[in-house]
C-alpha cells in the first residue's frame, strides 16, 4: 500500500490524534532542552560569582543558602547546577538532541574523571538510557 494510501485510509480523529501527539512530544522536547540550558545558566552565574568571593572559605556555602531561601529553592538544585558547570564548562551541544535530560546531567556532573563521564554519554547517545537506566550503570561501577 502506498503512502499516499495510507494517508487516505486514516480518519479525521487518527490525524488529529498524531498532531497533539507530535504536538506534545516536540514542546515536551523543547522544555527539557530549556531546563538544561537555565540550570546551566543559572550555574554559571553562581560559580563565578563564587570565584569572585574565593577570598573566604565558607562563602560558596552560604551563599548557596541564601540563594535557596530567597528563591524558595532547595539549596541541592543550586548545587547541582554549580556542579553541572564545573562538569561542563561550555554548555554541551548534544543536549539539545532530546537523548539527555537534566537528570542525566545531574548524574553526569557528579562523576569527576572524565574518561568514565564521556564513556557514560556516549552509552546514552548510542542506547537512549533513561536517567534511571544510567544511574544503575553508574552503581554498577
Amino acid at each position: 500500500m502506498s503512502t499516499a494510501s495510507l494517508q487516505r485510509s486514516k480518519t479525521p480523529y487518527d490525524i488529529l490524534l498524531n498532531q497533539v501527539r507530535n504536538t506534545l512530544i516536540e514542546g515536551q522536547q523543547r522544555i527539557e532542552e530549556e531546563k538544561v540550558r537555565t540550570y546551566w545558566q543559572t550555574g554559571q552565574y553562581i560559580h563565578k560569582h563564587i570565584l569572585k568571593h574565593s577570598d573566604r572559605a565558607e562563602y560558596g556555602t552560604e551563599i548557596l543558602k541564601k540563594l535557596a531561601a530567597d528563591l524558595n529553592l532547595d539549596k541541592t538544585t543550586l548545587y547541582n547546577c554549580v556542579k553541572f558547570v564545573k562538569a561542563y564548562p561550555v554548555l554541551p551541544i548534544f543536549h539539545a538532541r532530546g537523548k539527555f535530560k537534566w537528570a542525566h546531567f545531574r548524574e553526569l556532573a557528579g562523576i569527576s574523571d572524565e574518561r568514565k563521564r564521556k564513556r557514560l554519554e556516549k552509552g546514552i547517545q548510542r542506547n537512549d538510557w533513561t536517567s534511571d537506566e544510567l544511574i544503575a550503570r553508574i552503581q554498577a561501577q
